[in-house]
């Protein structure tokens, strides 16, 4: 048996594991059998019979892709509940809030969603538009209660633009305006990731100091893909001399619509 053969078993191993447990709710017990009957297979034979250990291996692979489908579905997505009312959504902050003059654009990572007096685990990622105050930052914890909805494509200066996709590209399938807001606790995110956004926000300070608006966001939207919003005179400019283009890369042809 050749290396591309078993690499080609294993493969297959893995798609018929995800196969299966779409098909069928496979039992933990079931899955951890199969797991622990490979790793029999695999420590006893190895070295003696090579068709044998091949067989353990993408038996090895079956139960942990059928583990893997199993722990995706145990959450619901988030998108499931868009257009269902009124709702409790628990979740982090996973990004830096985007701060505009008139408000903030938060995006929170899911975690738990409460419909009624029911709570269900979830996951999938919210956009949030919310006013100035109070300010959020990465890593805080919310309970947000309002109505999710589903993302609406609406006209730019360039055009009909496709909102919905331009979220998806973010795993954004569902957007909140105006909720209630409650911070549950802080710090909640990666130390790496939040050291990364302190130097950003950094060099956000420094162009603000040397330079006066809107040159300073549009600076920032070009280098570090801000989405702070130039006045609607200065986007018409844009579209009149042909060079929409330059602020479109930089997000600014939605600036008025997130």
């Amino acid at each position: 048996m050749t290396k591309s053969q078993i690499f080609l078993y294993l493969c297959l191993s893995f798609i018929f594991g995800i196969f299966i447990a779409s098909l069928i709710k496979i039992p933990l017990l079931i899955l951890g059998g199969i797991f622990v009957l490979a790793a029999i297979l695999i420590s006893v034979l190895w070295g003696k019979n090579k068709k044998i250990v091949a067989l353990g291996f993408c038996l090895l692979i079956f139960s942990l892709a059928g583990f893997l489908y199993l722990q995706k579905d145990a959450k619901r997505d988030l998108s499931l509940f868009n257009d269902s009312g009124r709702l409790i959504l628990v979740g982090m902050v996973s990004d830096l809030p985007d701060r505009r003059p008139d408000k903030q654009i938060i995006k929170v990572g899911s975690e738990k969603i409460i419909v009624g007096s029911k709570e269900t685990e979830i996951s999938g990622f919210v956009l949030v538009t919310v006013g100035l105050y109070p300010e959020y930052q990465y890593g805080d914890l919310l309970e947000i209660s309002g109505q999710l909805k589903e993302p609406e494509n609406f006209s730019s200066p360039t055009g009909e633009f496709d909102y919905k996709n331009y979220l998806a590209k973010s795993d954004i399938y569902s957007v909140i305006y105006n909720p209630e807001i409650k911070i549950l606790s802080g710090d909640k995110g990666s130390v790496i990731k939040k050291t990364l956004f302190g130097i950003k926000e950094k060099f956000e300070k420094t162009f603000d100091l040397i330079l006066p608006e809107p040159h300073s966001s549009f600076l920032a939207g070009l280098t570090l893909g801000e989405k702070r919003g130039l006045s609607e005179k200065l986007t018409q400019d844009f579209s009149k001399t042909g060079t929409t283009h330059i602020i479109a890369l930089s997000g600014y042809n939605i600036q008025e619509h997130l």
